[in-house]
């Protein structure tokens, strides 16, 4: 699809945006969380047939002490 293809489909869809968030425990480098934006840019890119301009991504980091998983907070693992 070219980005004026990509372009004319998202306006036809008005302000819809895809917004993807990924919450992770804190330690990733900027470049892999770069890498990772990339990366999901393209896949929602050509799955939505949106363009990359229009693709957010909200990365939140979050501690394992302010995680739980069944019960337990990842801090005490």
């Amino acid at each position: 699809m070219s980005r004026a293809e990509a372009t004319d489909i998202a306006n036809d869809q008005g302000e819809n945006m895809p917004i993807l968030h990924l919450q992770m425990h804190p330690g990733r480098t900027d470049e892999q969380k770069r890498a990772f934006a990339r990366e999901a840019t393209k896949a929602a890119v050509e799955t939505l047939a949106c363009p990359p301009e229009s693709v957010e991504i909200l990365i939140t980091e979050i501690a394992k002490d302010s995680w739980a998983v069944g019960g337990k907070l990842k801090s005490e693992a």
